[in-house]
């Protein structure tokens, strides 16, 4: 993402493959009568067929049901890998696209109308894509996914993909994509006819202006976060997410600070005890003032007298029952005391807290570094002392601009 947000003013132009179509719009004439025509144009034929291999064109051709707005398709048509248009001729509502030079053999190539091509009536086409070989198959990869932004709405957003390796990364550089997508309303893409057993890095373009040139007061990039490799075994890649967020978008943490020495010891374990305490009391014969029994707890408690009972170990475990509850209540208060988890910036110090279980969600934070740490504050000092459990996750997080990163626990231990 560096190298495309460092090399200036970027026109789309320049690392697309926008077929440039000079033709001019034909006059649109309103109806003498009927109704408004809504039908939505399509795509009648295409030359090479789609799908088709060793295809050999001098001319793309493409017939649509009905005319179209030549503009529309003058801007949002893309052939990928880019080809040399050396004439386009438009006859009726067929477009003939003249090429100035073969394209490569043994490569696959896509023709990309965007949802902003309509009719002459403003219907939208597609969008619409195919292909067609100039070898013996087409690519047969897939990438799905979706794109991710609070401030942007990602309808009708752009993907650009890329061979990517870690020559083209440290050349700094935007080759030509070998693929092209766009996305629908909520924001879904899916890019078919990829290669496979190459690196590839899908990006996203929002294009405020809908000019098709990356203006950085207004515009944004955002990339996939590693390269995605498709393999014969494994032709499709789904769930691929890439945030369309502006460098200093906020984002947040979300996780637990887990101290592991009150699980199942607080008040639940200490009315638990109680009542085996109680029931012990009963199985003994003995009176409820002696057992220390509620008449509540004992309700409904019935001991099974037709079983044979080891007097001996129940008198053992209700003389033990005791110094059980003292302790489970010493635990219970204990870890009745808050967990405090602090969030921390390396540079200016304490950014939050949160003062509660140990679930912790910071928001609105700035992309950054972060440190997190935390610890069961027993005797409200606000310090972590020794005895009491603490911790701090392992690593320090980089919070993304726009993140939202959630399952961030990490364990509490007794301090020395």
């Amino acid at each position: 993402m560096r190298a495309l947000t460092s090399c200036g003013l970027w026109p789309i132009a320049a690392v697309i493959a926008v077929c440039a179509l000079h033709a001019d719009c034909a006059k649109v004439v309103s109806p003498g009568g009927g109704p408004e025509d809504r039908s939505t144009p399509r795509v009648v034929s295409l030359s090479p067929d789609s799908g088709s291999v060793w295809a050999r064109p001098e001319t793309l051709s493409i017939r649509f049901s009905k005319p179209m707005d030549r503009r529309s398709v003058r801007d949002w048509l893309f052939v990928t890998p880019r080809v040399a248009v050396a004439e386009s001729r438009w006859r009726r509502a067929s477009l003939d696209l003249i090429l100035g030079s073969p394209p490569d053999t043994g490569r696959t190539y896509t023709i990309l109308l965007g949802s902003e091509v309509v009719d002459r009536r403003g219907n939208a086409l597609g969008p619409y894509a195919t292909a067609f070989s100039t070898g013996s198959r087409l690519d047969g990869g897939t990438i799905e996914g979706s794109i991710i932004g609070r401030r942007i709405k990602p309808a009708g957003v752009y993907l650009y993909v890329w061979l990517w390796d870690d020559s083209v990364a440290a050349s700094g550089e935007i080759p030509e994509p070998v693929r092209m997508g766009q996305c629908d309303r909520e924001g879904r893409f899916r890019i078919p006819f990829l290669p496979a057993g190459v690196p590839l890095r899908v990006c996203a373009h929002h294009d405020a202006r809908r000019d098709r040139v990356f203006d950085p007061e207004e515009d944004i990039w955002g990339c996939s976060e590693e390269s995605v490799l498709l393999c014969d075994s494994s032709l499709v890649r789904t769930g691929l997410e890439i945030y369309l967020v502006w460098p200093e978008e906020p984002g947040s943490l979300a996780g637990s600070a887990i101290d592991s020495s009150c699980i199942g010891r607080g008040a639940e374990a200490l009315a638990g005890l109680q009542k085996e305490r109680d029931s012990l009391a009963v199985l003994l014969g003995l009176r409820n003032g002696e057992a220390g029994a509620s008449n509540d707890s004992l309700r409904g408690f019935r001991p099974d007298v037709g079983r044979d009972l080891d007097t001996a170990s129940v008198r053992a475990r209700f003389d033990g029952m005791p110094a059980m509850i003292v302790e489970a209540r010493l635990d219970s208060a204990r870890c009745a005391m808050p967990l405090i988890v602090r969030l921390v910036d390396p540079d200016s110090g304490l950014v939050a807290e949160v003062r509660g279980d140990g679930a912790f969600s910071f928001r609105d934070l700035a992309p950054g570094t972060y440190h997190l740490r935390a610890f069961r504050d027993l005797d409200a000092d606000g310090v972590p002392d020794s005895g009491e459990a603490s911790g701090e996750f392992p690593f320090p997080i980089e919070l993304l601009p726009g993140r939202n990163q959630t399952g961030v626990d990490f364990p509490l231990r007794p301090r020395p």
